[in-house]
């Protein structure tokens, strides 16, 4: 009779599945908006700028709602042959341990590929060679119309260039009927191009100057080039009427208050939290003046507004999935990249007292985010929640 023994070591790591297809949709499914392809392709970029250590750099994209593509060329450190050949493969990243950029997990690139049906990798160190690689079929594959799993395809051609790296992504799964205020917008706040360093004195230094040029293909085939800031869009820095908290409170000393008739009262420090540094941008404005601003800006109104309209008029709510593009709420920045992730106000005052008044932009290097567990409430920006 065979005895089972007390202590018994298990490989973990032997476990699980050999199901390569669902490995994959387990990546593709852990990200939640359609634009995530264009921040995952922004992200590289910036940190691709920041790897070479330039002072100066330049970004330059192409939106084609003809085509339904994505293109994005950077005047970054480039890649070696081996790694434009590896670097859509899952968790494979080069960035570990480098605290100055943003990705590091090395899934960004497999989402994008699996997202798209053909992606195109052209990159270059500026030492005389340029590798391509192409990657076909890769949706078809997952969501199993065909059988045969795609593979990269890498050749090299001698060609004196500066470094860089262009990565184009055709029949990407995203709406490319988003308006051009919407689309410009979406850039600056929730993708690395918006860097959220310049608005803080301490931290103004610590990025890269990046030119971007943001190129729109109309259904038409006309395109229209655009120059995009390369700064994050804080609803505080468009406001006509605003004091600092510093002036309010010598308006009030000196009984003056009364003479501030605008809402916009702003307030930017360093703080720790826990034992560590984090930098706070906070906007208080009445509600009203949200929705001003996004009218102003040809963006998407407050949901609640739009609630209130499709209950007057008897229609339907416009973009219920969407939140509006200027909400108040507590929005997450790592490493000067806006995350697009908002983290609800508490519970319990969010009606009676003001925190619907409060816009709070955070940036912390070390704010991680990981996968919402099964039973978690969720967050504004669907699928995943901050650690600290």
């Amino acid at each position: 009779m065979e005895t089972t023994p007390n202590v018994l070591k298990i490989d973990i790591f032997e476990l699980g599945t050999d199901d390569k297809r669902q490995f994959i949709k387990n990546i593709v499914d852990s990200y939640h908006h359609d634009w995530d392809v264009l921040a995952e392709l922004c992200q590289n970029s910036v940190d691709a700028i920041r790897e070479k250590g330039s002072v100066n750099g330049q970004i330059r994209l192409r939106f084609d709602r003809t085509n339904h593509s994505i293109e994005v060329t950077d005047t970054g450190i480039g890649m070696t042959r081996d790694k434009a050949s590896r670097a859509l493969s899952p968790s494979v990243t080069y960035k570990s341990g480098q605290a100055k950029l943003i990705g590091e997990k090395g899934l960004g690139l497999t989402f994008c590929a699996f997202r798209t049906n053909k992606i195109t990798t052209e990159t270059s160190r500026g030492d005389g060679q340029v590798h391509t690689a192409v990657f076909v079929g890769a949706r078809d594959w997952l969501e199993e119309r065909t059988a045969e799993r795609p593979m990269v395809t890498i050749t090299t051609r001698d060609e004196q260039s500066q470094s860089f790296t262009k990565v184009i992504a055709e029949d990407v799964l995203a709406d490319f009927n988003l308006e051009e205020p919407r689309l410009q917008h979406l850039l600056v706040t929730k993708t690395a191009l918006g860097s959220t360093y310049p608005l803080w004195p301490q931290l103004k230094n610590k990025d890269a100057d990046i030119e971007i040029t943001l190129a729109i293909v109309e259904a038409t085939g006309t395109e229209k080039v655009i120059k995009l800031s390369n700064c994050y869009w804080h609803p505080a820095d468009h406001l006509i009427h605003k004091k600092s908290l510093q002036e309010t409170k010598e308006l009030a000393q000196n009984n003056k208050i009364r003479d501030f008739k605008g809402w916009g009262l702003t307030d930017k420090r360093q703080m720790l939290v826990g034992g560590r540094q984090a930098y706070f941008y906070t906007l208080m404005l009445s509600v009203p003046e949200y929705d001003k601003l996004a009218e102003q800006e040809s963006l998407l109104a407050r949901y609640k507004l739009r609630q209130k309209d499709a209950e007057r008029t008897g229609g339907e709510v416009l973009r219920s999935d969407e939140p509006g593009d200027i909400e108040p709420g507590i929005y997450l920045s790592v490493r000067g990249m806006p995350t697009g992730i908002t983290l609800p106000f508490p519970t319990g005052t969010t009606e009676a007292g003001y925190w619907n008044n409060f816009y709070f932009l955070v940036d912390a290097e070390w704010l991680t985010f990981r996968r919402r567990p099964q039973g978690c409430p969720r967050s504004n920006s669907g699928s995943y929640q901050a650690s600290v």
